[in-house]
């Protein structure tokens, strides 16, 4: 299976942003992929806690989860779909990993299960206050391949990779936007224990904002 990550640099706009994807999703496939993978938060990023509530839609009426759909069958390509926020429980929201296959259709939903909250000198983040935490790990078959879904702050809890490997994955994705700080210190790092101990290969996907670790959009098959 050809496979290709597409690296964005995602703003608020959300416009923008598909128009990005379409672009790499167009070029990926000129190269012969058969699955692409976006990066946690590519449809938005930097938007407000607030912004983030008013936005999130329900799953079975969400314009991204309709966005990959069209991409997928219009490229001819499967598609794990970075995240996107859904409405959950109360006030609460979903961090979700869709995955799509060629012709459009949505195979699973993985709801990320570990929640970032730190507090490091004057940076603060507390995804637990907007986010309820999935509690199922997921697994989706592409072709020979079985991959294990993951978002973020999940490669940093080894357990959940291992279960993926005992029920039979071939491969570990995980999508995710680290911040500068943790990123710079941990990401590489965490990346290669996950493969090591596991023995497998780790697609991974990265959407930072105004950091130099996000690079330019593109494509790497």
């Amino acid at each position: 299976m050809r496979v290709a990550c597409l690296q964005l640099s995602s703003v608020r706009e959300q416009e923008r942003n598909f128009d990005v994807v379409d672009k790499l999703l167009g070029e990926a496939v000129q190269e012969g992929v058969e699955l692409a993978l976006l990066p946690e938060n590519f449809a938005s990023m930097g938007c407000s806690d607030q912004q983030k509530r008013s936005s999130a839609e329900e799953q079975h009426d969400s314009s991204v989860l309709r966005f990959l759909a069209e991409q997928a069958e219009k490229h001819g390509v499967a598609i794990i779909g970075g995240t996107l926020l859904l409405k959950g429980a109360g006030d609460k929201l979903r961090n979700t990993c869709p995955v799509f296959d060629a012709r459009g259709k949505l195979l699973t939903v993985y709801d990320k299960i570990h929640l970032f909250d730190m507090d490091y000198q004057d940076e603060f983040y507390h995804e637990s206050a907007l986010i309820e935490a999935g509690d199922v790990p997921v697994s989706v078959s592409m072709g020979h391949f079985k991959i294990g879904l993951s978002i973020c702050y999940d490669l940093r809890f080894p357990e959940l990779y291992r279960s993926y490997i005992e029920e039979g994955c071939h491969v570990l994705s995980n999508v995710a936007a680290f911040t500068a700080t943790t990123g710079h210190a941990h990401w590489q790092a965490l990346l290669r224990a996950r493969a090591i101990e596991n023995q497998c290969m780790c697609w991974h996907l990265h959407s930072l904002e105004g950091i130099p670790m996000a690079g330019k959009p593109g494509v790497t098959v």
